[in-house]
C-alpha cells in the first residue's frame, strides 16, 4: 500500500494564510501506465477567509472553473472570496438531497460506543454518492468539457470533495492506492479548531446536534480514515458494479464522458 507521506508531496500542497488543504491532484498513476496531468485538479477547504496575498496565489494558478460541493447556507454564512470567483465559472447547487436520516442519524446517538460511531460513518459514506448524484453528474460534465484547470471544495475538503475526488480518479484510472492516500491526506492538513463547526456542518451537523455530538463520534467525524472512502467504492460497486456503471446508471452521463475526462486530465501515451 503506499502511503499518503509519499503519494502527497510537499510540492502539491500550498500553505495559505487564510484557507486550509489547498492542494493539487496530480501525477498519479493509472493502471494503464499513463499519469495524472499536473496543474489541472485542485482541492480546498471553505474559501472564506483569504488573505490578499492568498488571492494572489490562486489567481496564478490559472484556475477557470470552481465546484462548491457546499449548502446554499454554507455558503451564504461563508461565501467564497469574492476576488477568487470573479472571472472563473462556478458550479453551485441549491437543490436540496434526501438523505436516510434513520442511517445518518446513527452518528449523533448519546453514548453510542466508538465502533457504534465508525459504523455510523460508514454508512454516511455510503450515501453520499447517491445524495450528491447531481453535483458529480455536472461536475463530472464539465471536467469533459474541459472546464479545467478545476478547483473542488467544500467546507473541509475532507468528505463531499473527498468522495467527488475519489470518484473521479477511480473512472480515470488512477491506481486505488493513490486513490486512498489523496483522500487519507486531509487529516494532517487541517485546523479543527478553526473549521470543525462549519465542516460539521456540512457533514448534516445542525449547530444544535454539533453541540450535543458525542466527542467520540466528533473524533471520527474529524478524520480521514481511509475505511471511509472504501466504504464509497463498496457501495458503487455493490449497487451499480463499477464506478463507470455508476456514472452511466446513476449520474446518467453517457460513457464517452469518462473517454473525454481521460483525454483532458492524463498525460498523452
Amino acid at each position: 500500500m503506499v502511503t499518503s507521506v509519499n503519494v502527497v508531496d510537499a510540492d502539491r500542497i500550498i500553505s495559505l494564510e487564510g484557507a486550509q488543504n489547498f492542494r493539487e491532484i496530480g501525477g498519479y498513476p493509472t493502471g494503464d501506465g499513463r499519469r495524472l496531468k499536473r496543474g489541472m485538479l485542485w482541492r480546498s477547504a471553505k474559501l472564506d477567509e483569504l488573505t490578499g496575498e492568498d488571492v494572489e496565489v490562486i489567481r496564478a494558478l490559472g484556475i477557470k472553473t470552481i465546484a462548491d460541493l457546499r449548502r446554499r447556507s454554507e455558503r451564504e454564512s461563508s461565501p467564497t472570496h469574492e476576488a477568487i470567483v470573479t472571472g472563473s465559472r462556478v458550479l453551485a447547487w441549491d437543490a436540496q438531497f434526501a438523505r436516510d436520516e434513520q442511517e445518518s442519524g446513527k452518528l449523533f446517538l448519546s453514548g453510542a460506543t466508538s465502533e457504534d460511531y465508525f459504523e455510523a460513518l460508514l454508512g454516511l459514506y455510503r450515501l453520499l454518492p447517491e445524495e450528491h448524484s447531481l453535483h458529480l453528474s455536472e461536475l463530472y460534465q464539465a471536467v469533459s468539457e474541459g472546464a479545467l484547470p478545476i478547483l473542488i471544495h467544500c467546507a473541509a475538503g475532507k468528505d463531499r470533495t473527498g468522495i467527488a475526488v475519489g470518484i473521479l480518479l477511480d473512472l480515470l484510472g488512477v491506481e486505488r492506492s493513490y486513490v486512498m492516500a489523496d483522500y487519507a491526506k486531509t487529516e494532517q492538513l487541517l485546523d479543527w479548531t478553526r473549521l470543525k463547526k462549519s465542516a460539521a456542518m456540512g457533514a448534516g451537523v445542525s449547530n444544535n446536534w454539533l453541540e450535543r455530538l458525542d466527542p467520540l463520534a466528533l473524533q471520527l467525524l474529524m478524520r480521514s480514515d481511509e475505511r471511509y472512502l472504501a466504504a464509497t467504492f463498496d457501495a458503487i460497486e455493490q449497487r451499480y458494479g463499477s464506478s463507470r456503471n455508476f456514472l452511466t446508471d446513476r449520474l446518467k452521463l453517457p460513457a464517452d464522458v469518462i473517454e473525454k475526462m481521460r483525454d483532458y486530465l492524463l498525460e498523452p501515451v
